[in-house]
């Protein structure tokens, strides 16, 4: 999972070339917040001993879109929550997760200096829980005479995501061409995953375990650029 999210990072971010000609189109990164609900997992994680998983998740990815046909907004975004650690006797448990969901949507309103627009999607992602017990004081030889049991449990879905976003255009050039700047935004929504997959350990289905999804609201902050052809200056659609 950790190896696809930087790929369909740089996939999303090259969405804007893509886009018609006379258009317009922007991306960048993402740095945020989202909200998830850990009760199910603290709950089995708890019987056992280890403290509890915030619900409060740092967020780090990437995006970006294309406006075709005037209003029609193509694009994506992908990105992955920061590792959280919690720990009980001899072992320590640690989450991760991550996402990446092709977006459409439309534009509402753009000028010379902001666009507004709302925007649903859907793509896949899961969470990625290490459970590594404490192998003491040992060196490379000992590991490799007596390997030390990990358990990485895996759960994988379909994702469907919502929001708005707002960006703030600061332009930095145009030409008979085009015209370009630095964009920095903010994106509000709320992501769903509606599968009921189970938990795996390796190729394994692991039965019985926490309903606990990436599901829930966020709130991202976009920096990046933007881009487009045509005068700048005194554009407004809606």
């Amino acid at each position: 999972m950790n190896r696809i999210i930087p790929f369909l990072i740089v996939a999303l971010l090259a969405l804007p070339s893509i886009s018609r000609a006379d258009s317009f189109g922007g991306g960048g990164f993402y740095l945020g917040l989202n909200i998830l609900d850990m009760s199910e997992l603290n709950n089995a994680l708890g019987s056992a001993g280890y403290s509890d998983f915030k619900d409060n998740n740092l967020f780090f990815g990437g995006g970006g879109y294309g406006l075709v046909f005037d209003h029609l907004i193509l694009g994506g975004s992908g990105g992955a929550i920061y590792y959280q650690e919690v720990a009980t006797a001899g072992v320590l448990a640690t989450l991760r997760g991550g996402y990446g969901v092709f977006n459409f949507g439309y534009s509402m309103f753009r000028s010379s200096r902001y666009h507004l627009f709302p925007y649903g999607g859907m793509g896949g992602g899961g969470l990625q829980l290490d459970l590594i017990p404490d192998a003491g004081e040992i060196d490379f030889g000992d590991v490799i005479k007596e390997p030390k049991k990990i358990s990485v449990l895996t759960r994988m879905g379909i994702c469907l995501d919502a929001g708005f976003e707002v960006d703030f255009l600061i332009p930095m050039g145009e030409d008979k061409t085009g015209f370009g700047g630095f964009m920095i935004g903010v994106r509000a929504g709320y992501l769903y995953f509606p599968t009921n997959t189970s938990w795996k350990l390796a190729d394994y289905k692991v039965p019985g375990g926490p309903d606990t999804w990436l599901t829930g609201p966020y709130v991202h902050f976009v920096i990046g650029g933007f881009g487009g052809s045509g005068p700048s200056e005194g554009r407004v659609e809606f």
